[in-house]
C-alpha cells in the first residue's frame, strides 16, 4: 500500500512539473489587473485615487513606459479622456488633433468594449508557452547561436497604451492590439524578442539625454537595431504576399524605402557638418535625429539587406550589439561597389570611430 502510495504521488509530481513547463511564466497581466481596476472608477466619472495610479505605474509594462518614453501624465489624461463619461465632448475635439498619438488615444476608446475577449485572450496565452516559443524560432534566426541558451525568456508585459508594442528590457504589448495581430502575433513578439536579447549585447553606453552626441548615438543604434528585427516580420508581412503588404503603413514604409539612398546622402552631409561645426551641434545633432523616418526602420532595413546579401548574415550577427561596426559594413560594400549603394564619407566615419571609443563599453 505504501509503495503504491508513493507511485501515485512520483506520477502527480511529474504531472505538475509537465504542465508547468507548458504554462507562461515569462507573461505578465498585472498592468492589466491594475487597468481594470482604474477603468472602473473612470467609467463611472469617478477620479482614481493616488495610491490606485501608484499601483498602475509600479507594474513592471507601465514602469518600463514611463522610464523609457510615456510620462505618467500621458495615461492619466488619455485614460480620463478615453473612459471618463463626462469627458466625451472633449474627447470628441481631442480626437479631431493631428499629433500622432492620436492614433493611441483612438485606440485606447476601443478597449472598455472588448473587456471579456481581452480576458479570454489573456486566460489563452497564459495556458501554454506555444506562442513564445514561436516567436523565438523566429528570433533566433537574427542572434549568435547560443544566445536562447544562456539567457532568460524575455519578460513579457500586457498593458493599455496604444496599438503598439516596445521592446525596452522588459518587452511591452498592447493587449488589444495583440488581439488584432491574430495568428501574426508571433512576427511582433519575434521582433520585440530580438531588441530584448540584442539590448543583453550592446557594446556601448549612451550619453546624457542633454548631450548632443546622445542624437547621434540614437539614431546608429535605432537603425542596426530596427534594422535587423524589421527582418523578423517587417520582411514577412509588408512585401509581395505578405499580410499587411497594401496597408498604409506598409505602403508608407516602402516609400521611405524607395528613397533611403538620398537620406543616406543627407545623413552624411549633416554629420560633416556636425564634425564641421562645432559650435552648433545641439542643433544639427536635431536635425539628424528627424531626418530619419519611422525612428530608422526603413532606413535599418535597406542597410542590414545590404550587408546580409554582400557579406552574409554571420557577419551582420557577430556585430549585433556594435552600431558602429554596422555602419562600417555596410561602407566596406558601398566602397565596393561604386554606384550601386550610397557611401558615408570619410569624415563621417571618423565620427563614428570617435564616438565608439568615447561611448564603448570597458
Amino acid at each position: 500500500m505504501i509503495r503504491y502510495l508513493i507511485c501515485v504521488l512520483c506520477l502527480l509530481f511529474l504531472v505538475s512539473c509537465n504542465n508547468s513547463q507548458h504554462t507562461s511564466s515569462n507573461l505578465d497581466f498585472s498592468g492589466m489587473d491594475e487597468f481594470w481596476k482604474i477603468t472602473y472608477s473612470l467609467t463611472n466619472n469617478i477620479e482614481p485615487e493616488e495610491k490606485d495610479w501608484y499601483a498602475l505605474f509600479n507594474t513592471p509594462g507601465y514602469t518600463a513606459l514611463i522610464e523609457s518614453e510615456f510620462p505618467e501624465s500621458y495615461f492619466k489624461k488619455y485614460y480620463r479622456l478615453a473612459y471618463m463619461p463626462e469627458q466625451s465632448d472633449s474627447l470628441k475635439a481631442e480626437l479631431k488633433k493631428k499629433r500622432w498619438v492620436i492614433k493611441y488615444l483612438r485606440h485606447m476608446t476601443k478597449v472598455i468594449p472588448r473587456k471579456e475577449e481581452i480576458k479570454q485572450h489573456q486566460q489563452e496565452l497564459l495556458s501554454t508557452n506555444y506562442l513564445t516559443n514561436q516567436a523565438l524560432e523566429l528570433t533566433k534566426v537574427y542572434l549568435p547561436e547560443d544566445a536562447l541558451e544562456i539567457e532568460d525568456l524575455p519578460p513579457i508585459s500586457f498593458v493599455v497604451f496604444g496599438n503598439d508594442a516596445r521592446g525596452y528590457s522588459t518587452i511591452v504589448i498592447d493587449i488589444l492590439y495583440s488581439i488584432e495581430q491574430g495568428e501574426k502575433l508571433k512576427y511582433l513578439i519575434g521582433h520585440e524578442s530580438h531588441h530584448f536579447y540584442r539590448n543583453k549585447k550592446l557594446k556601448f553606453v549612451f550619453p546624457d539625454q542633454s548631450d548632443a552626441e546622445y542624437n547621434l548615438i540614437w539614431v546608429l543604434n535605432q537603425i542596426q537595431a530596427e534594422g535587423i528585427a524589421d527582418q523578423i516580420d517587417k520582411r514577412i508581412r509588408f512585401f509581395d504576399n505578405g499580410d499587411m503588404a497594401n496597408s498604409k503603413w506598409a505602403q508608407k514604409y516602402k516609400d521611405y524605402l524607395r528613397s533611403t539612398p538620398m537620406l543616406i546622402e543627407k545623413m552624411d552631409s549633416l554629420l560633416v557638418q556636425y564634425v564641421e561645426q562645432p559650435g552648433n551641434l545641439k542643433a544639427i545633432s536635431d536635425e539628424i535625429r528627424t531626418s530619419v523616418p519611422m525612428s530608422g526602420h526603413p532606413t535599418g532595413y535597406y542597410m542590414t539587406k545590404v550587408i546580409i546579401e554582400n557579406l552574409g548574415k554571420k557577419e551582420l550577427i557577430s556585430n549585433l550589439g556594435n552600431p558602429f561596426e554596422f555602419f562600417r559594413l555596410y561602407n566596406v560594400v558601398a566602397s565596393t561597389h561604386p554606384g550601386m549603394y550610397p557611401m558615408f564619407s570619410e569624415k563621417t566615419i571618423e565620427l563614428i570611430n570617435n564616438l565608439e571609443l568615447k561611448y564603448s563599453k570597458i
